[in-house]
């Protein structure tokens, strides 16, 4: 809830307060852009109950429409960044299954151009069974391959790199590819603005001790041996304590071990208070999937939308996800909130200095 109201509430809470006529329209989908003359002057659109709507725009009209992650069908016929081996009509999503880019289809219905459509982020961290984002991250857990038992990748690393090594070294499960162990200590908060549910979430996650991993390996269809996987906590956890080295692939950050163990005044690991067998753990089932698009509507610098030969097509403007070419392949984790806000003002000023 601290997250909703710094990002969204507050920006709310300012478009009512500037002008008593400013209105936001919940379950309306904006259907067509409106075009006078060669300039965009408004948006028809279908609310709920199927009334129609039209929004006249007397400056301009800024697409913040985001991108297209749920439309399955569209990444895939863009795509030049992912192995046709990995991506599939079978790939979940974590966005809302109205991020079809649709605004990307009206802006070009009336000449927009188009970047980086090929190019899509991947979640590393999602559910199994409906690819939303299971929140986390990598400095807290142990990752483990479920067919060798061993570490595969750094779990710090970025995104691409995680979702890439997911692929080459998990599971399939009912069609979703890449599907992985990550193993934490269940009495450490996972670092997430929300935790787990107490108990097990069928196919999704576990709470066991390593002597019952071999009933939860059977009956999730995990062919890793157990007790190379305790093998593999033992000796990462060692490397967390300054023991050894981290076994199978190295890692920059980790915070924490998997199994118990107490420090002293100073925040050192006691080795000799190590204790795994005792150790509550949670087993998390997860997986890549469709995230945020890094193609999009082509812009200029003050988000002017453009046509394919640069033109600027006069009442539009873009910002936010529904735009293209500002991350590159890979958009660095927390960056979308910060180009809704920067984008989005850009657009307003832009439209301002237009109609001056």
């Amino acid at each position: 809830m601290g997250r909703w109201g710094s990002y969204f509430a507050a920006p709310i809470s300012t478009i009512y307060a500037a002008n008593d006529q400013n209105k936001i329209m919940t379950r309306t989908t904006a259907n067509e852009l409106i075009v006078d003359g060669g300039r965009v002057v408004g948006v028809k659109a279908t609310m709920y109950d199927g009334t129609e709507v039209t929004a006249n725009a007397k400056k301009g009209v800024i697409l913040a429409t985001g991108g297209y992650a749920a439309n399955i069908g569209k990444v895939l016929d863009a795509n030049v960044y992912w192995s046709t081996e990995y991506l599939s009509t079978a790939t979940k999503t974590t966005n809302r299954s109205s991020l079809q880019g649709d605004g990307i289809t009206m802006a070009e219905a009336v000449g927009a151009g188009t970047t980086g459509l090929g190019f899509t982020q991947l979640m590393p961290i999602s559910w199994v069974d409906n690819g939303n984002l299971a929140f986390g991250g990598g400095n807290y857990a142990c990752w483990i391959n479920p067919t060798t038992g061993h570490r595969f990748v750094d779990e710090g690393s970025e995104r691409d790199v995680l979702s890439l090594a997911e692929f080459r070294n998990g599971m399939e499960v009912n069609g979703t590819k890449g599907v992985f162990l990550e193993f934490y200590n269940k009495e450490q908060l996972m670092p997430a603005p929300m935790q787990l549910a107490e108990g097990d979430y069928e196919g999704r996650y576990y709470r066991r001790t390593i002597a019952e991993l071999p009933e939860l390996f059977a009956e999730l269809g995990v062919t890793a041996d157990p007790e190379v996987v305790v093998q593999t906590i033992r000796a990462y956890d060692a490397a967390v304590m300054g023991q050894g080295e981290y076994p199978d692939v190295g890692k920059a950050i980790a915070s924490r071990t998997i199994g118990n163990v107490q420090k002293d005044e100073n925040g050192k690991y006691l080795p000799d208070t190590y204790d795994l067998d005792n150790a509550l753990l949670t087993i998390r089932l997860m997986a890549p999937s469709t995230h945020h698009t890094m193609g999009g509507i082509s812009v200029d610098t003050d988000r002017h939308v453009l046509t394919a030969d640069g033109d600027i097509i006069p009442g539009l403007y873009a910002a936010g996800e529904v735009t293209g070419g500002i991350h590159g392949g890979n958009r660095l984790g927390g960056n979308a909130i910060v180009e809704i806000f920067v984008s989005g003002r850009t657009a307003a000023q832009a439209v301002t200095a237009d109609n001056e």
